[in-house]
């Protein structure tokens, strides 16, 4: 099983993932559903995998790949071929049948699109073939182009950031303006301010001067 329950430690729910090929895991946090014949909560595969293919891991025709695992599929030793001075203008029937083979495992037909990062190049490079040949073969076996998983959930994460900056700045701005605002009340009180303590100071120095011109008066009189 390539994904099995862990301990919870701390009040997180874990998962150990393990590749399908060689004996490397990841253990990541996950939610846990019900599931299985005695009704016993366990881990949410989905989630999981998700989780480890963020870190670069593949999951292809139910086989959970690790990044090193998928690097050496993607590896395929080809025979040493004569060189020739004409490239041929048509695959051989082996080099069809190895890129029909490629394209099953990394092209997604209901999704019309390629899965990860493949591309016509990529298997190009790994089978050693004309992109050409295999985007005819692309085409007319499995589905049109389509871009490919991996450009197309970064197009969402990069549309779903230039919404979040886009708001963040729609805040920043509500805030200068209401900042502004605050900063010209503050102005006025403070020239208001100013103002009456002038004022005061005005009557203070009156105040003063009366008292001083009364003051002698009141002693004569005594």
């Amino acid at each position: 099983m390539a994904v099995n329950p862990v301990s919870r430690e701390g009040g997180v729910t874990r998962a150990e993932v393990n590749c399908d090929t060689c004996d490397r895991s990841e253990v990541v946090a996950c939610e846990y559903v019900m599931g299985g014949r005695r009704a016993e909560r366990v881990p949410n595969e989905s989630q999981a995998r998700a989780k480890v293919m963020g870190m670069g891991w593949t999951y292809i025709k139910n086989k959970l790949r690790c990044p090193s695992c998928e690097a050496k599929r993607k590896v395929i030793q080809m025979p040493i071929k004569e060189v020739k001075t004409e490239t041929p203008r048509e695959p051989t029937k082996r080099q069809r049948i190895e890129i029909f083979t490629m394209l099953a495992d990394v092209y997604d037909i209901d999704a019309g699109r390629y899965m990860q990062g493949d591309t016509d190049d990529t298997i190009a490079d790994v089978l050693g073939v004309m992109p050409g040949w295999v985007a005819k073969i692309r085409e007319a076996e499995f589905g049109p182009d389509g871009s490919n998983q991996s450009i197309e959930e970064l197009t969402q994460k990069i549309d779903a950031m230039v919404k979040e900056i886009a708001g963040i700045r729609g805040d920043c701005e509500a805030m200068r303006k209401d900042a502004q605002t605050v900063i010209a009340a503050a102005d006025v009180a403070m020239t208001s301010a100013d103002r009456k303590l002038a004022e005061v100071s005005a009557m203070k120095a009156d105040l003063d001067r009366i008292k001083k011109a009364v003051g002698p008066r009141i002693l004569k009189q005594a």
